[in-house]
């Protein structure tokens, strides 16, 4: 990071970029969350219901890699590694909070800053405050994919290996 000041310009204007992105994440969500994760999860376990989503939210964003509209194909296993922890993240939360909303943040998180390498404007350009090499860097780089795996897969197997139990002490009596 050259400039130490675009840090901290780039947390400030976080909730901004969170909200903006998670109104265009909306439609996807509601989708994803709203109408498949409940209809699959009535049917099946946490563990099928995040397999069929992570291939059907993955064949959504590919052709859009393979035409180039979106990222590009030399980044596609990166980008698959995080489809995989960011379903297995956002299952868990929509599972926790029987809600769209989360998910609809999470995934408006995700757009918002790490897609972006949580770029500020200025004047007319976009300056990502986190910089290096496109296969490190921003959505389709390991350092975000090989992270949400990780956190998506922790709170996956904590969720499923709580799921049912008491959380509280009153709930154990």
């Amino acid at each position: 990071m050259e400039d130490p000041n675009l840090l901290r310009h780039a947390l400030i204007a976080a909730p901004v970029a969170i909200l903006s992105a998670s109104l265009s994440a909306v439609g996807e969500e509601i989708g994803w969350r709203g109408l498949l994760w409940p209809m699959l999860r009535g049917r099946s376990g946490f563990w099928a219901t995040s397999s069929i989503v992570v291939v059907i939210w993955w064949a959504y964003h590919v052709p859009l890699i393979i035409l180039g509209w979106y990222g590009d194909v030399g980044h596609l296993p990166a980008f698959t590694a995080a489809i995989v922890g960011i379903t297995l993240f956002i299952g868990v939360i929509t599972d926790r909070s029987r809600s769209l909303w989360p998910s609809v943040v999470a995934h408006g998180a995700w757009n918002g800053l790490v897609a972006t390498s949580f770029s500020v404007t200025e004047g007319d350009e976009r300056v990502p405050a986190f910089a290096g090499s496109d296969q490190l860097m921003g959505e389709f780089g390991w350092l975000a994919a090989v992270t949400i795996l990780v956190v998506g897969t922790v709170t996956a197997l904590w969720h499923t290996r709580t799921m049912g139990r008491p959380t509280t002490a009153l709930e154990a009596r």
